[in-house]
């Protein structure tokens, strides 16, 4: 197909693949320890806004992959675990990244979902850092049941970049 310059485009039906293969690329990243991954459940609300800004301002914001940070794994019980939910808010003030003596003012929002494998993901979004490289965080815990409590079997984070991506990590 050519356009009225004369210059090749792509056509339409290329272009549609194309966007099918992104878009089932997307929850590629995932581990088979945490299903679902490219849901709604990971929607980072304010993402989609700060991009658009961004753009306006040249920069090429970028999300990094998912990497698994075992130093936040917790060794010891939780000291709430009698439901998912809490075990996810104990976990995350016992590695100091939610509580009242936080100085940043960072909206935080904790979700869990069941998966069908009777285990729970739990996701902790941390977002508006005053960094110049790294707007948000966000932290994915697997947790499973053991003797009706909630334990942390696995823990990963990626981060928001303002300005984008360099080797995996933000610029």
């Amino acid at each position: 197909m050519t356009s009225s310059n004369g210059k090749r485009t792509p056509s339409m039906l290329r272009l549609c693949a194309l966007a099918i293969a992104l878009l089932a690329l997307t929850g590629c990243s995932d581990e088979a320890s945490f299903p679902g991954g490219g849901s709604e459940f990971y929607a980072q609300p304010e993402w989609a806004d700060y991009r658009e800004q961004a753009s306006d301002n040249g920069y090429e914001p970028g999300l990094s992959d998912w990497r698994h940070i075992p130093e936040l794994t917790p060794q010891e019980s939780l000291e709430a675990c009698d439901d998912a939910r809490s075990a996810v808010e104990s976990w995350a003030e016992s590695r100091d990244l939610i509580g009242a003596d936080r100085s940043e003012r960072l909206t935080i929002d904790m979700r869990t979902r069941q998966e069908a494998d009777g285990s729970v993901t739990g996701l902790l979004q941390r977002w508006g850092f005053r960094d110049d490289a790294v707007a948000g965080v966000d932290h994915r815990l697997r947790l499973t049941e053991t003797a009706g409590c909630w334990e942390v079997e696995r823990v990963e984070a990626r981060h928001y970049c303002r300005r984008g991506l360099e080797d995996g990590l933000c610029r």
